[in-house]
């Protein structure tokens, strides 16, 4: 296979196209990611307290911001988070 300039792929020795890098994630997230932990807290605070109104609407904000987090993230990225401590991780490895 051979590659056009400028299309983003490198031509190596044995004629197989070498992917650009993905890009690295923007800083965009880091709010995102704060409201996304902050939402998990609070849903895990109400849940103690017996407060399922309080929890619902924590799972709806939850909800949004991992979505917000999965819209700015590139393709083949992925948002984690770690149901023990509401750790929000990201990743743009692609497959």
């Amino acid at each position: 296979a051979t590659s056009a300039p400028g299309d983003g792929a490198e031509q190596t020795g044995d004629a197989t196209p070498t992917p650009a890098p993905a890009p690295a994630p923007s800083s965009n997230l880091d709010p995102i990611i704060a409201d996304i932990e902050a939402a998990y807290r609070e849903g895990q605070e109400a849940l103690a307290d017996n407060d399922l109104a309080a929890y619902a609407e924590a799972q709806d904000r939850l909800q949004q911001a991992i979505q917000r987090a999965v819209d700015a993230q590139p393709e083949g990225g992925s948002v984690t988070l770690d149901s023990e401590t509401g750790d929000v991780s990201t990743s743009t490895e692609q497959p």
